[in-house]
């Protein structure tokens, strides 16, 4: 398990920052993510707060899967 990558998160500015993220548009980046795949295991060094709007899905956290669904909101 000491192969799981340190995600950080750098503006475009390379400076520490803030970003609104749409899920369809993280998903339309991931194939252009050179540094690690976001669907395997890693580890965030910064705040995440996913809302859910719609939909519903599974997200794995420490080999715990919480469901998802609309008016979810979840912060790691």
């Amino acid at each position: 398990m000491n192969n799981i990558p340190n995600i950080s998160f750098q503006g475009d500015d390379n400076k520490k920052d803030f970003e609104l993220l749409d899920l369809t548009d993280f998903f339309k980046m991931v194939p252009t993510i050179k540094d690690h795949n976001p669907m395997h295991p890693h580890r965030l060094s910064f705040f995440a707060l996913l809302i859910v709007t719609e939909g519903k899905g599974v997200h794995q956290i420490d080999l715990k899967d919480y469901r998802l669904e609309a008016g979810t909101v979840s912060w790691f």
